[in-house]
């Protein structure tokens, strides 16, 4: 029954994996779920999934847990997924979804967005999946500086770039990197 669906969807978007084929590739009904919930995206069509319109609302992160909206990214499909709008909204709403971007998106600016909207002192920065020449982005972030101070910056960035630890709180730094 739509109007059962529509109702369940409402009230948590989740619900859209126990909806009918056919209610699952109704553009109403997933806008409705994942307006609730990003991640309900894991439930659409494919062809839904591959809207960059459905997209990007999916990963935008505009509910009541913004940083869920990002990791939706992993359920878009098609042009969607290779879309840089796509990609920017949902970076923006969680930097972890960068791993999820399409290689030929990432860019020195998705890296920094990935980063201003990702680091805190317990992120295993390699969830950014960065490659080494990106690690200067990180040693020539200001906001990085400040938020847990310059040589904490220089050891994220050495220990990204594969670099040998100098000192033992650089292991430790290293080690998170790592984990």
């Amino acid at each position: 029954d739509p109007k059962l669906v529509m109702q369940a969807v409402t009230d948590d978007g989740d619900a859209l994996r126990f909806a009918s084929e056919a209610l699952r590739g109704d553009r109403d009904v997933v806008e409705r779920a994942i307006s609730k919930t990003g991640l309900a995206l894991r439930w659409a069509a494919e062809g839904l999934r591959a809207d960059e319109e459905i997209a990007r609302s999916a990963v935008g992160g505009l509910r009541c847990l913004p940083f869920v909206g990002g990791l939706a990214l992993g359920f878009v499909s098609g042009a969607a997924r290779a879309s840089r709008a796509v990609a920017d909204a949902a970076v923006a709403s969680n930097g972890l979804a960068v791993a999820w971007v399409d290689a030929a998106l990432v860019d020195d600016d998705l890296v920094k967005l990935a980063l201003e909207n990702t680091f805190d002192a317990s992120t295993p920065l390699r969830a950014l999946h960065l490659s080494p020449s990106q690690a200067d982005l990180v040693r020539e972030s200001d906001e990085l500086r400040e938020r847990v101070g310059p040589a904490v910056a220089r050891a994220v960035a050495s220990a990204l770039a594969g670099e040998k630890a100098e000192t033992a709180d650089e292991e430790i730094i290293n080690t998170n990197v790592a984990s």
